[in-house]
Protein backbone atom coordinates (compact mmCIF):
# COMPACT_ATOMS: atom_id res chain seq x y z
CA UNK A 1 0.00 0.00 0.00
CA UNK A 2 2.72 2.36 0.38
CA UNK A 3 4.31 2.16 -2.59
CA UNK A 4 1.11 3.01 -4.31
CA UNK A 5 1.44 6.80 -3.02
CA UNK A 6 4.95 6.73 -4.60
CA UNK A 7 3.30 8.33 -7.78
CA UNK A 8 1.18 10.86 -5.87
CA UNK A 9 3.17 12.39 -3.49
CA UNK A 10 6.37 12.68 -6.17
CA UNK A 11 4.69 15.64 -6.91
CA UNK A 12 4.71 16.83 -3.30
CA UNK A 13 7.33 19.90 -2.90
CA UNK A 14 10.67 18.84 -2.45
CA UNK A 15 10.01 15.27 -3.02
CA UNK A 16 11.80 15.39 -6.18
CA UNK A 17 15.53 15.47 -4.45
CA UNK A 18 15.76 12.94 -2.17
CA UNK A 19 17.99 13.89 1.02
CA UNK A 20 20.63 12.06 1.37
CA UNK A 21 20.34 8.94 4.02
CA UNK A 22 22.93 7.03 5.96
CA UNK A 23 23.69 3.40 4.75
CA UNK A 24 21.60 2.16 7.76
CA UNK A 25 18.31 3.68 7.90
CA UNK A 26 17.90 2.76 11.24
CA UNK A 27 21.26 4.29 12.87
CA UNK A 28 21.77 6.49 15.81
CA UNK A 29 22.89 10.41 14.47
CA UNK A 30 22.02 12.08 17.97
CA UNK A 31 23.84 9.65 20.70
CA UNK A 32 22.81 11.44 23.86
CA UNK A 33 18.78 11.46 23.01
CA UNK A 34 19.06 8.06 20.76
CA UNK A 35 17.57 9.95 17.86
CA UNK A 36 17.47 7.84 14.73
CA UNK A 37 17.80 10.02 11.47
CA UNK A 38 13.67 9.09 10.55
CA UNK A 39 12.75 10.74 13.86
CA UNK A 40 14.98 13.66 13.22
CA UNK A 41 13.37 14.02 9.83
CA UNK A 42 10.19 13.58 11.46
CA UNK A 43 10.71 16.30 14.18
CA UNK A 44 12.17 18.25 11.23
CA UNK A 45 9.24 18.23 9.07
CA UNK A 46 11.22 16.90 6.42
CA UNK A 47 8.83 14.59 4.14
CA UNK A 48 11.19 14.03 1.53
CA UNK A 49 13.50 12.32 4.12
CA UNK A 50 10.89 10.05 5.97
CA UNK A 51 9.54 9.09 2.55
CA UNK A 52 13.47 8.08 1.67
CA UNK A 53 14.40 6.64 4.95
CA UNK A 54 10.79 4.07 4.57
CA UNK A 55 11.44 3.41 1.23
CA UNK A 56 14.89 2.35 2.49
CA UNK A 57 13.95 0.33 5.29
CA UNK A 58 13.79 2.86 7.98
CA UNK A 59 12.10 0.63 11.05
CA UNK A 60 8.68 3.15 12.60
CA UNK A 61 8.77 2.11 15.74
CA UNK A 62 12.19 2.52 17.26
CA UNK A 63 12.35 4.59 19.93
CA UNK A 64 14.86 7.28 21.25
CA UNK A 65 16.25 7.38 25.00
CA UNK A 66 12.90 9.53 25.86
CA UNK A 67 10.73 6.31 25.04
CA UNK A 68 9.23 8.29 21.29
CA UNK A 69 8.93 6.95 18.30
CA UNK A 70 8.73 8.62 15.06
CA UNK A 71 5.13 8.61 15.42
CA UNK A 72 5.03 10.48 18.45
CA UNK A 73 7.11 12.99 17.41
CA UNK A 74 5.14 13.41 14.36
CA UNK A 75 1.73 13.62 16.30
CA UNK A 76 3.20 16.40 18.60
CA UNK A 77 4.49 18.25 15.52
CA UNK A 78 1.26 18.16 14.06
CA UNK A 79 2.51 16.58 10.80
CA UNK A 80 -0.05 15.12 9.71
CA UNK A 81 1.22 14.01 6.53
CA UNK A 82 4.09 11.70 8.17
CA UNK A 83 1.59 10.14 10.12
CA UNK A 84 0.18 8.68 6.77
CA UNK A 85 3.41 7.75 5.92
CA UNK A 86 4.41 6.35 8.94
CA UNK A 87 1.34 4.43 9.04
CA UNK A 88 1.25 3.12 5.57
CA UNK A 89 5.12 1.93 6.08
CA UNK A 90 3.64 -0.64 8.63
CA UNK A 91 4.08 1.76 12.33
CA UNK A 92 2.36 0.44 15.40
CA UNK A 93 -0.43 2.79 15.68
CA UNK A 94 -1.00 2.06 19.23
CA UNK A 95 2.72 2.16 20.56
CA UNK A 96 3.30 3.66 23.43
CA UNK A 97 5.71 6.32 24.65
CA UNK A 98 7.79 7.00 27.71
CA UNK A 99 5.14 8.71 29.06
CA UNK A 100 2.78 5.63 28.37
CA UNK A 101 0.67 7.86 25.89
CA UNK A 102 -0.06 6.81 22.27
CA UNK A 103 -0.11 9.24 19.08
CA UNK A 104 -3.59 9.81 19.60
CA UNK A 105 -3.52 11.11 22.70
CA UNK A 106 -0.02 13.60 21.87
CA UNK A 107 -2.28 14.42 19.29
CA UNK A 108 -5.25 15.30 21.34
CA UNK A 109 -2.43 17.43 23.65
CA UNK A 110 -1.86 19.61 20.75
CA UNK A 111 -5.26 19.90 19.42
CA UNK A 112 -4.33 18.49 16.02
CA UNK A 113 -7.51 17.62 14.46
CA UNK A 114 -6.02 16.63 11.29
CA UNK A 115 -3.70 13.78 12.97
CA UNK A 116 -6.66 12.76 15.07
CA UNK A 117 -8.44 12.24 11.87
CA UNK A 118 -5.83 9.78 10.30
CA UNK A 119 -4.69 8.35 13.48
CA UNK A 120 -8.74 7.19 13.30
CA UNK A 121 -8.48 5.91 9.55
CA UNK A 122 -5.92 3.71 10.76
CA UNK A 123 -8.07 1.86 13.77
CA UNK A 124 -6.28 3.76 16.82
CA UNK A 125 -7.59 2.85 19.84
CA UNK A 126 -9.33 5.61 21.40
CA UNK A 127 -10.01 4.48 24.99
CA UNK A 128 -5.99 4.14 25.53
CA UNK A 129 -5.32 6.00 28.51
CA UNK A 130 -2.14 8.82 28.82
CA UNK A 131 -1.00 11.18 31.24
CA UNK A 132 -1.21 14.95 30.85
CA UNK A 133 1.17 16.44 33.48
CA UNK A 134 0.23 14.34 36.51
CA UNK A 135 -3.60 13.66 35.22
CA UNK A 136 -4.22 10.70 33.81
CA UNK A 137 -7.26 11.15 30.72
CA UNK A 138 -8.52 8.74 28.23
CA UNK A 139 -8.18 11.22 24.79
CA UNK A 140 -11.99 11.80 24.74
CA UNK A 141 -11.71 13.08 28.61
CA UNK A 142 -8.40 15.56 27.71
CA UNK A 143 -10.21 16.96 24.97
CA UNK A 144 -13.68 17.97 27.34
CA UNK A 145 -11.30 18.84 30.03
CA UNK A 146 -9.43 21.08 27.42
CA UNK A 147 -12.85 22.49 25.45
CA UNK A 148 -11.96 20.79 22.29
CA UNK A 149 -14.82 20.80 20.17
CA UNK A 150 -13.44 19.43 17.38
CA UNK A 151 -11.56 16.86 18.19
CA UNK A 152 -14.31 15.67 20.92
CA UNK A 153 -16.83 15.22 18.68
CA UNK A 154 -14.63 12.76 16.41
CA UNK A 155 -13.47 10.80 19.11
CA UNK A 156 -17.20 10.82 21.07
CA UNK A 157 -19.59 11.12 18.01
CA UNK A 158 -22.03 9.74 20.21
CA UNK A 159 -23.27 7.73 23.43
CA UNK A 160 -22.36 4.53 21.60
CA UNK A 161 -18.75 5.48 21.01
CA UNK A 162 -16.64 3.06 23.16
CA UNK A 163 -14.47 6.74 24.18
CA UNK A 164 -17.78 8.21 25.17
CA UNK A 165 -18.22 6.51 28.47
CA UNK A 166 -14.75 5.18 28.95
CA UNK A 167 -13.37 6.54 32.15
CA UNK A 168 -9.13 6.89 33.33
CA UNK A 169 -8.71 7.09 36.98
CA UNK A 170 -12.65 6.91 37.59
CA UNK A 171 -12.75 9.71 35.83
CA UNK A 172 -15.21 10.18 32.08
CA UNK A 173 -15.36 13.06 29.75
CA UNK A 174 -18.33 14.09 31.74
CA UNK A 175 -16.65 14.14 34.87
CA UNK A 176 -13.47 16.30 33.01
CA UNK A 177 -15.40 18.80 31.59
CA UNK A 178 -16.86 19.61 34.85
CA UNK A 179 -13.97 19.49 36.68
CA UNK A 180 -12.55 22.07 34.49
CA UNK A 181 -15.43 23.91 33.89
CA UNK A 182 -16.02 23.28 30.32
CA UNK A 183 -19.42 24.58 29.55
CA UNK A 184 -19.42 23.51 25.55
CA UNK A 185 -17.94 19.93 26.24
CA UNK A 186 -20.82 20.01 28.86
CA UNK A 187 -23.70 21.05 27.32
CA UNK A 188 -22.24 17.84 24.04
CA UNK A 189 -22.10 15.68 26.18
CA UNK A 190 -25.51 16.02 27.95
CA UNK A 191 -26.93 16.35 24.70
CA UNK A 192 -25.49 13.13 23.33
CA UNK A 193 -27.18 11.60 26.06
CA UNK A 194 -24.64 11.76 29.14
CA UNK A 195 -26.10 10.75 32.30
CA UNK A 196 -26.18 14.09 34.38
CA UNK A 197 -25.78 11.51 37.58
CA UNK A 198 -22.98 9.08 36.09
CA UNK A 199 -21.01 9.15 39.77
CA UNK A 200 -16.98 9.04 39.82
CA UNK A 201 -16.01 5.19 40.04
CA UNK A 202 -13.54 3.52 42.06
CA UNK A 203 -9.86 4.49 42.18
CA UNK A 204 -10.21 8.17 42.34
CA UNK A 205 -10.30 10.11 45.54
CA UNK A 206 -13.59 11.96 44.78
CA UNK A 207 -15.36 7.91 44.38
CA UNK A 208 -18.96 8.43 44.60
CA UNK A 209 -19.44 12.33 43.82
CA UNK A 210 -22.26 12.99 41.51
CA UNK A 211 -21.40 15.78 38.62
CA UNK A 212 -23.95 18.31 40.64
CA UNK A 213 -21.16 18.16 43.47
CA UNK A 214 -18.19 17.98 41.16
CA UNK A 215 -19.34 21.05 39.69
CA UNK A 216 -20.06 23.31 42.56
CA UNK A 217 -16.43 22.31 43.96
CA UNK A 218 -15.28 23.36 40.76
CA UNK A 219 -16.87 26.99 41.58
CA UNK A 220 -18.63 26.42 38.23
CA UNK A 221 -22.25 28.37 38.50
CA UNK A 222 -22.78 27.66 35.06
CA UNK A 223 -22.11 23.75 34.60
CA UNK A 224 -23.37 23.31 38.25
CA UNK A 225 -27.13 25.47 36.40
CA UNK A 226 -26.89 23.41 33.17
CA UNK A 227 -26.82 19.88 35.55
CA UNK A 228 -29.42 21.17 37.71
CA UNK A 229 -31.79 21.88 34.42
CA UNK A 230 -30.60 18.59 33.18
CA UNK A 231 -32.22 16.70 36.22
CA UNK A 232 -28.99 16.46 38.33
CA UNK A 233 -30.15 14.58 41.52
CA UNK A 234 -29.08 16.89 44.67
CA UNK A 235 -27.29 14.75 46.63
CA UNK A 236 -24.65 14.04 49.25
CA UNK A 237 -21.50 12.42 47.68
CA UNK A 238 -17.50 12.63 48.38
CA UNK A 239 -15.28 15.64 47.66
CA UNK A 240 -11.73 14.99 48.31
CA UNK A 241 -12.67 12.20 50.84
CA UNK A 242 -15.03 14.58 53.02
CA UNK A 243 -18.33 13.65 52.55
CA UNK A 244 -20.77 16.51 52.50
CA UNK A 245 -23.68 18.45 50.40
CA UNK A 246 -24.05 20.41 47.52
CA UNK A 247 -26.27 23.04 49.64
CA UNK A 248 -23.21 22.95 51.86
CA UNK A 249 -20.34 22.95 49.30
CA UNK A 250 -22.36 25.92 47.25
CA UNK A 251 -22.04 27.75 50.70
CA UNK A 252 -18.37 27.20 51.40
CA UNK A 253 -17.78 28.50 47.43
CA UNK A 254 -20.08 31.18 47.79
CA UNK A 255 -21.78 30.45 44.81
CA UNK A 256 -25.02 32.35 45.48
CA UNK A 257 -26.42 31.69 42.32
CA UNK A 258 -26.19 28.12 42.39
CA UNK A 259 -27.32 28.72 46.07
CA UNK A 260 -30.92 30.15 44.50
CA UNK A 261 -31.13 27.64 41.88
CA UNK A 262 -30.79 24.87 44.44
CA UNK A 263 -33.90 26.15 46.46
CA UNK A 264 -35.68 27.12 43.63
CA UNK A 265 -35.66 23.01 42.97
CA UNK A 266 -36.41 22.49 46.39
CA UNK A 267 -37.13 24.65 48.92
CA UNK A 268 -36.90 22.18 51.80
CA UNK A 269 -32.79 22.58 51.43
CA UNK A 270 -33.11 26.11 53.23
CA UNK A 271 -34.12 24.44 56.43
CA UNK A 272 -32.72 20.65 55.90
CA UNK A 273 -29.59 20.12 58.10
CA UNK A 274 -26.50 21.02 55.30
CA UNK A 275 -24.22 18.35 56.99
CA UNK A 276 -23.93 15.87 59.56
CA UNK A 277 -23.67 18.53 62.30
CA UNK A 278 -27.08 19.61 62.17
CA UNK A 279 -26.19 22.86 60.86
CA UNK A 280 -29.00 24.91 59.26
CA UNK A 281 -27.44 26.60 56.12
CA UNK A 282 -28.17 30.66 57.84
CA UNK A 283 -26.52 28.84 61.15
CA UNK A 284 -23.34 27.35 58.46
CA UNK A 285 -22.54 30.31 56.76
CA UNK A 286 -22.90 32.24 59.83
CA UNK A 287 -20.00 29.75 61.52
CA UNK A 288 -17.80 29.96 58.71
CA UNK A 289 -17.82 33.62 59.24
CA UNK A 290 -18.95 33.61 55.20
CA UNK A 291 -21.10 36.97 55.82
CA UNK A 292 -21.84 37.73 52.33
CA UNK A 293 -23.73 34.36 51.83
CA UNK A 294 -25.97 34.72 55.43
CA UNK A 295 -26.98 38.19 54.07
CA UNK A 296 -27.96 36.17 50.92
CA UNK A 297 -29.73 33.43 52.49
CA UNK A 298 -31.54 35.98 54.81
CA UNK A 299 -32.69 38.83 52.28
CA UNK A 300 -33.25 36.47 48.96
CA UNK A 301 -34.03 33.05 50.14
CA UNK A 302 -35.87 34.34 53.28
CA UNK A 303 -34.10 31.40 55.60
CA UNK A 304 -35.36 31.18 59.32
CA UNK A 305 -33.50 33.13 61.66
CA UNK A 306 -34.84 30.94 64.76
CA UNK A 307 -33.83 27.94 63.47
CA UNK A 308 -31.02 26.40 65.38
CA UNK A 309 -28.21 23.74 65.13
CA UNK A 310 -29.35 20.53 66.88
CA UNK A 311 -28.23 17.01 67.44
CA UNK A 312 -24.50 17.21 67.77
CA UNK A 313 -23.94 18.19 71.77
CA UNK A 314 -19.86 18.35 70.30
CA UNK A 315 -20.82 21.02 68.30
CA UNK A 316 -19.63 24.31 70.42
CA UNK A 317 -22.42 26.10 68.57
CA UNK A 318 -25.06 23.20 70.02
CA UNK A 319 -28.79 24.31 70.21
CA UNK A 320 -28.01 28.19 68.80
CA UNK A 321 -29.25 30.21 65.78
CA UNK A 322 -27.08 32.17 62.97
CA UNK A 323 -27.43 34.99 65.57
CA UNK A 324 -26.04 33.67 68.46
CA UNK A 325 -23.09 32.54 66.78
CA UNK A 326 -22.81 35.47 64.98
CA UNK A 327 -22.05 37.44 68.22
CA UNK A 328 -19.71 34.82 69.84
CA UNK A 329 -17.43 34.97 66.64
CA UNK A 330 -17.81 38.54 66.90
CA UNK A 331 -19.15 39.13 63.44
CA UNK A 332 -20.37 42.66 63.50
CA UNK A 333 -21.38 42.84 59.94
CA UNK A 334 -23.60 40.13 60.04
CA UNK A 335 -25.79 40.14 62.81
CA UNK A 336 -27.17 44.01 62.53
CA UNK A 337 -28.52 42.01 59.35
CA UNK A 338 -29.72 39.53 61.76
CA UNK A 339 -31.01 42.14 64.56
CA UNK A 340 -32.55 44.11 62.12
CA UNK A 341 -36.14 44.63 63.98
CA UNK A 342 -37.53 43.72 67.10
CA UNK A 343 -39.24 40.69 65.95
CA UNK A 344 -36.54 39.23 64.54
CA UNK A 345 -35.14 39.10 67.54
CA UNK A 346 -37.82 38.16 69.76
CA UNK A 347 -37.80 35.14 67.69
CA UNK A 348 -34.34 34.51 68.09
CA UNK A 349 -33.55 35.19 71.67
CA UNK A 350 -36.89 34.34 73.03
CA UNK A 351 -37.42 31.22 70.90
CA UNK A 352 -39.17 28.41 72.43
CA UNK A 353 -37.30 25.09 72.52
CA UNK A 354 -33.33 24.97 73.37
CA UNK A 355 -32.43 28.62 72.39
CA UNK A 356 -34.72 29.78 74.81
CA UNK A 357 -32.30 29.72 77.95
CA UNK A 358 -29.57 31.42 75.76
CA UNK A 359 -29.46 35.08 75.28
CA UNK A 360 -27.85 36.76 72.24
CA UNK A 361 -25.85 38.77 74.32
CA UNK A 362 -24.55 35.77 76.90
CA UNK A 363 -23.12 34.31 73.63
CA UNK A 364 -21.21 36.89 73.26
CA UNK A 365 -20.19 37.81 76.59
CA UNK A 366 -19.17 33.57 76.78
CA UNK A 367 -16.79 34.24 73.59
CA UNK A 368 -15.23 37.76 74.98
CA UNK A 369 -16.44 39.62 72.21
CA UNK A 370 -16.07 42.86 73.46
CA UNK A 371 -17.02 44.95 70.95
CA UNK A 372 -20.39 42.59 70.30
CA UNK A 373 -21.15 43.44 73.81
CA UNK A 374 -20.71 46.77 73.46
CA UNK A 375 -23.11 47.10 70.30
CA UNK A 376 -25.36 45.28 71.34
CA UNK A 377 -25.68 46.86 74.92
CA UNK A 378 -25.45 50.37 72.83
CA UNK A 379 -28.36 49.14 70.36
CA UNK A 380 -30.60 46.63 71.47
CA UNK A 381 -30.68 46.99 75.41
CA UNK A 382 -31.33 49.70 77.98
CA UNK A 383 -28.47 50.00 81.21
CA UNK A 384 -27.59 46.21 80.22
CA UNK A 385 -31.49 44.63 80.31
CA UNK A 386 -33.52 43.56 76.95
CA UNK A 387 -35.45 46.60 75.83
CA UNK A 388 -38.64 44.34 74.95
CA UNK A 389 -41.15 45.68 77.21
CA UNK A 390 -43.68 43.51 76.58
CA UNK A 391 -41.85 40.13 77.96
CA UNK A 392 -40.95 39.03 81.04
CA UNK A 393 -37.33 38.87 80.80
CA UNK A 394 -35.04 36.29 82.46
CA UNK A 395 -30.82 36.44 82.27
CA UNK A 396 -30.30 32.68 82.27
CA UNK A 397 -28.02 30.26 81.09
CA UNK A 398 -29.41 26.55 82.16
CA UNK A 399 -29.49 24.87 79.45
CA UNK A 400 -30.40 21.31 80.87
CA UNK A 401 -33.55 23.23 82.37
CA UNK A 402 -34.74 24.75 79.34
CA UNK A 403 -35.97 22.77 76.58
CA UNK A 404 -39.11 23.78 75.83
CA UNK A 405 -42.02 25.88 76.79
CA UNK A 406 -43.04 25.42 80.46
CA UNK A 407 -39.79 23.89 81.79
CA UNK A 408 -38.21 24.37 84.70
CA UNK A 409 -37.22 28.08 84.71
CA UNK A 410 -33.68 29.14 84.58
CA UNK A 411 -31.94 30.88 87.08
CA UNK A 412 -32.22 34.59 86.51
CA UNK A 413 -29.05 36.72 86.45
CA UNK A 414 -27.81 39.68 85.33
CA UNK A 415 -25.14 39.76 82.45
CA UNK A 416 -22.16 40.91 85.12
CA UNK A 417 -23.59 38.34 87.06
CA UNK A 418 -22.68 35.68 84.30
CA UNK A 419 -19.37 37.56 83.22
CA UNK A 420 -17.85 37.01 86.78
CA UNK A 421 -18.22 33.76 86.29
CA UNK A 422 -15.71 33.30 83.33
CA UNK A 423 -12.19 33.74 82.71
CA UNK A 424 -10.23 35.62 81.11
CA UNK A 425 -12.92 38.19 79.92
CA UNK A 426 -11.97 41.58 81.95
CA UNK A 427 -13.20 43.34 79.28
CA UNK A 428 -16.16 42.76 79.14
CA UNK A 429 -16.49 42.55 82.98
CA UNK A 430 -15.12 46.13 83.09
CA UNK A 431 -17.46 47.19 80.64
CA UNK A 432 -20.64 45.72 82.12
CA UNK A 433 -19.72 47.50 85.70
CA UNK A 434 -19.47 50.74 83.80
CA UNK A 435 -23.19 49.96 82.55
CA UNK A 436 -24.36 49.21 86.13
CA UNK A 437 -22.17 52.27 87.36
CA UNK A 438 -24.26 54.39 84.96
CA UNK A 439 -27.38 52.92 85.80
CA UNK A 440 -27.06 53.02 89.54
CA UNK A 441 -25.82 56.27 89.47
CA UNK A 442 -28.63 57.35 86.66
CA UNK A 443 -31.22 56.03 89.37
CA UNK A 444 -29.88 57.82 92.39
CA UNK A 445 -29.97 61.10 90.18
CA UNK A 446 -33.91 59.66 89.10
CA UNK A 447 -34.25 59.21 92.85
CA UNK A 448 -33.01 62.87 94.17
CA UNK A 449 -34.75 64.66 91.75
CA UNK A 450 -37.91 63.24 92.86
CA UNK A 451 -37.18 63.90 96.14
CA UNK A 452 -36.34 67.50 95.25
CA UNK A 453 -40.28 67.78 93.76
CA UNK A 454 -41.81 66.32 96.79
Amino acid sequence: MFLNYLLFWAFVPGMAAFAAVPTNPNAVIEYKIGNTTLIIATGNGDTATVFKLLDTGADPDIKNKAGDAALHVAAKRSASNIITFLWLAGCNINLLNGEKNTALFESVKVNCIPCVTKLMEANANTTTPGLNGADLFTPASLAAAEGYMDILSLLAPDSNAPAFNTAADGLQPLHWAIIKAKIEPLKYLLEKSANANEPVQAGNANRGATPLLLAIAANSTDCSQLLIDEGARIEAGIIKGIKTTPMKLAIDQKLLEVLQTLVTHNATLLTAPVDTGEYPPLGYAAAKGLGPVAAYLLKNLSAPLGQTVTNDAKNAYHKLTAAHIAAASNDTTLLPLLLADTPAIETMALASGPAACNDIALSAIKANQLSTVEWLMETHYKNGIPNFESHNWSLCTDNANCTAEGATPCTEQTFLDYAKKLKDNEGVKIYLQGLLFKANYAAHEAALASSEIL
